[in-house]
């Protein structure tokens, strides 16, 4: 996950708070007011913080699979499937249509994306040795898949997108719960009902 500049400050607030300090608006916005230099704010207890650069990800029963920024090769299907596999399910349990969907949003995401179509499932496991009819698929797919876009009212994925988030219905009640009070960027925190707290979760292990 990317971090706006807005969700930095309110993680940096946060955790000033959390270990018995403070920083004001005003410090704050003169510590980003020049971003190339490390400001040190000293916290009264230790507070320990995991970072983890995630791009495939499962929160609260949706797939978010984002824009790998630092070019570390992470959204691959290996680790797609890691990350399906740790909540209880397979990328062979997805139909067809979710699977084509999850395959293009992995390869569009990626530091280094193709521009052939993804094909689907079924079409993967077949032996394709004729250039033309590798061609024949490929064209047949893209078809499908636009088809399969303006019938499920998915938006094509943007060339600057930095994320895709798929819900799929074996995926319902699985992942990181819900973040609470989430800055998305507005500057304002998202709102989070009491029924988005709750339920069943597995988490990624590590």
């Amino acid at each position: 996950m990317v971090l706006t500049s807005a969700q930095v400050q309110d993680f940096a607030k946060l955790l000033a708070q959390v270990g018995g300090s403070e920083i004001s608006e005003t410090a704050l916005k003169s510590y980003f007011s020049d971003k190339t230099k490390t400001r040190v704010v000293k916290l009264d207890q230790p507070i320990p913080v995991e970072l983890r650069y995630e791009t495939i990800l499962l929160e609260d029963g949706k797939l978010h699979i984002y824009r790998d920024v630092y070019d570390q090769d992470s959204n691959t299907e290996e680790n797609l499937r890691s990350v399906l596999e740790a909540n209880g399910i397979k990328l062979e349990d997805l139909d067809e249509a979710e699977h084509t969907q999850v395959l293009e949003a992995l390869n569009a995401m990626s530091s280094n994306p193709s521009r052939e179509p993804c094909r689907p499932r079924l079409q993967l496991n077949q032996q394709i040795t004729a250039q033309r009819q590798q061609l024949l698929l490929h064209q047949k797919a893209k078809v499908a898949n636009k088809k399969l876009a303006t019938t499920s009212g998915r938006k094509p994925i943007g060339k600057n997108q930095k994320e895709v988030v798929i819900e799929l219905a074996a995926l319902k009640g699985k992942g990181y719960p819900a973040a609470v009070n989430l800055d998305t960027g507005s500057g304002k925190p998202a709102t989070v009902h009491s029924s988005d707290l709750v339920g069943p979760r597995a988490s990624r292990p590590q």
